[in-house]
C-alpha cells in the first residue's frame, strides 16, 4: 500500500490564501448583486438622460436628474469599495488573529494518505478521515482545501506539498466521488 506525506508548517498567507478561497463561493454573490446594482445605475441613468432630453431644460429638471445620477453612481462605488474592503483587509486581519491565538499553527502537521484515509499528525493529536466521508473539496492554484463537513476543512499549501502528494489526493478524491465544490451551488 503506497503512502504520502506531507508535512506543513502554515504561515500566516496560508491561512489567509486558504481562507480567501473558502470565501470565493460567498463573494461571488456580492459579485453578482454589485453588478445587478451597477447594471440597474446605468439603466437609471440613461432613463434620467432620456427623461431629460424629452423635457424642455428646465433648470430643476436637469438639476434633479444630476443628483438622481450622482447619487447612484456613488451607491455604487461605495458598495463596490465596501465589498473589496472586506476581501483585502477584513479577512487577513482576522487571519492573521486567528494565526496568532491558535497554538497549533505553531507546530509542524504531518498529513497522510494511506489507502483510503487521511491521517493527520501533530505533536498533541492524531485523527483519521475516511475519503468516503469527505463533504467537498475546493482548489486554486495557491491551495486545496478538502472539507468534512460545511464549516470544517483541511487546508495544503500547495507550494508546501510535493506534486506526488497532490496527485495521491486528488486520485484518492476522485477514486471516492468527493464532488468539487462549484460556486454556484455549494
Amino acid at each position: 500500500m503506497d503512502k504520502f506525506s506531507a508535512a506543513i508548517k502554515y504561515e500566516v498567507q496560508d491561512l489567509i490564501d486558504a481562507q480567501n478561497l473558502f470565501s470565493e463561493r460567498y463573494f461571488n454573490g456580492y459579485k453578482m448583486f454589485r453588478t445587478g446594482l451597477m447594471v440597474l445605475v446605468a439603466v437609471f441613468m440613461v432613463c434620467s438622460l432620456i427623461e431629460l432630453m424629452s423635457r424642455s431644460m428646465e433648470k430643476s429638471a436637469a438639476f434633479y436628474v444630476i443628483i438622481n445620477i450622482c447619487i447612484g453612481v456613488l451607491a455604487t462605488v461605495a458598495f463596490y469599495f465596501s465589498t473589496m474592503l472586506v476581501v483585502y483587509t477584513n479577512i487577513p486581519q482576522k487571519q492573521k488573529r486567528a494565526f496568532e491565538q491558535i497554538k497549533d499553527y505553531e507546530d509542524e502537521i504531518t498529513f497522510t494518505i494511506e489507502g483510503e484515509e487521511l491521517n493527520i499528525r501533530t505533536n498533541v493529536m492524531y485523527g483519521s478521515i475516511e475519503f468516503a466521508n469527505l463533504f467537498k473539496w475546493l482548489e486554486n492554484d495557491k491551495t486545496i482545501i478538502v472539507m468534512q463537513r460545511e464549516d470544517i476543512m483541511n487546508f495544503f499549501p500547495k507550494a508546501k506539498i510535493t506534486p506526488e502528494f497532490l496527485g495521491a489526493l486528488h486520485a484518492a478524491l476522485a477514486r471516492n466521488k468527493i464532488p468539487k465544490a462549484d460556486f454556484k451551488n455549494s
